[in-house]
This record gives structure tokens, C-alpha cells and sequence, in this order.
């Protein structure tokens, strides 16, 4: 029989690990909501006529948990990754399928760092007027709104059980 706890940091030490497992499992569960909500709403938005997509975008998030036993506190983040992202190759010619990929049509500059802005909040700009389709890949596909939308509280406490199930802890709902 395990030992009952004498202190706050006798508790943190036996339930960091678990909690840990927790939060992991819930910043899982966010990166693939992310993940599918991407495909639907930026992915499926429009089908491209001048370049191959690569599929990144939706691949270049992370998740990252700390947890320290010390004091108890455990964080768990969900953040965009451009590093994920391969940037097109430089070219004058705007009928190669790398062209501009992940960078200005402009100029060729890198946009890794910002593509989640520029696709989410549509601000790819009036370069080639308002785009193709329709000007879908110049529209605003917003995928965060609904991600955060979609994770909601009904998602947090079903996920949180799920975790706490996982990581062999009991839930009492007050």
C-alpha cells in the first residue's frame, strides 16, 4: 500500500507524472482537431491551378508539456511551427510547382514565420489582383477561430476525463 503523503511536495512528486500525462493528452487531442480543421478549411477552401501544395501547413504545429514536481505546476502548449515549413525554391518563373510556395510572390521573401496569419486572417495581399477561384486563396480561412471554438469547454472536460482515465487517476465531478 502506498505511502500517504506528508507535505505539498511529497503530493507534487506523486502526481506530476500523472498529471503530466493529462496534459499531454489533451494538447494531443487540440493538435488534431488542428490538424483536421486545417484540411477542411484552408485545404478544401479551393483546389490550386499554379502550384502543387505540399501538405505542410497542416503538419507544422507542436505541442509541448512542462511539468515541474518541485511545485506542481504543469503547463501544456499548442503553438504553430514554421520551421515545419519548406519554403519554395527561388525562381523567375511562376510556372514552376515550387514558385513561390511558403514565400512572397513578390520577391521570393520567406513568409514561414507568418503563414498562419496570412492564410487565416486572408492577408495574402492584392499582388495578382484578388486571385484565382473565385479569389479563394486569397480569402481569410480562418481555421483558429474555429479551433477554439470546436476545443470549447464540452471538449476540455470530456478530454480531461479521457486524460485523467488514461493516466490511471479517478475524477470526482463536485
Amino acid at each position: 500500500m502506498a505511502q500517504p503523503a506528508k507535505n505539498d511536495l511529497e503530493v507534487y512528486k506523486m502526481l506530476t507524472p500523472q498529471l503530466k500525462i493529462v496534459v499531454d493528452y489533451i494538447v494531443q487531442k487540440i493538435w488534431n482537431e488542428n490538424r483536421e480543421l486545417v484540411r477542411l478549411i484552408v485545404y478544401e477552401a479551393y483546389k490550386p491551378k499554379k502550384y502543387n501544395r505540399t501538405g505542410e501547413f497542416k503538419e507544422a504545429w507542436d505541442t509541448d508539456v512542462d511539468a515541474n514536481e518541485s511545485t506542481g505546476k504543469i503547463e501544456g502548449e499548442f503553438y504553430f511551427e514554421p520551421s515545419e515549413l519548406t519554403p519554395g525554391r527561388p525562381s523567375t518563373d511562376p510556372k514552376d510547382p515550387q514558385y513561390g510556395q511558403h514565400a512572397s510572390a513578390i520577391d521570393n521573401f520567406v513568409m514561414t514565420d507568418g503563414l498562419a496569419e496570412v492564410i487565416y486572417e486572408g492577408l495574402a495581399g492584392p499582388a495578382f489582383g484578388h486571385g484565382t477561384q473565385s479569389g479563394k486563396w486569397a480569402s481569410k480561412r480562418d481555421a483558429w477561430s474555429k479551433l477554439v471554438k470546436k476545443v470549447g469547454k464540452t471538449n476540455m472536460d470530456k478530454w480531461v476525463a479521457q486524460g485523467m482515465k488514461r493516466a490511471g487517476l479517478k475524477l470526482r465531478k463536485w
